[in-house]
């Protein structure tokens, strides 16, 4: 993830890990800590191989 400024200049970015090859869906979820001044997150996917690589239903939520 990569976090960013409301001029979309770069404040952080953090590794969320990745997974291990598979033919069915994977769940994945992170807590991450947004870092000061970020008002803006880029979800990035990074490949690597051959294949195919699918995102659905991305949410991001605020944790109390």
């Amino acid at each position: 993830m990569q976090f960013a400024n409301g001029e979309w200049k770069p404040v952080g970015f953090q590794h969320v890990g990745s997974l291990i090859p598979a033919p069915e869906w994977q769940f994945r979820e992170d807590i991450i800590n947004v870092p000061e001044g970020a008002v803006q997150l880029g979800v990035l996917l990074y490949v690597d191989g051959k294949g195919k690589a699918w995102l659905d239903d991305i949410a991001v939520t605020r944790e109390p």
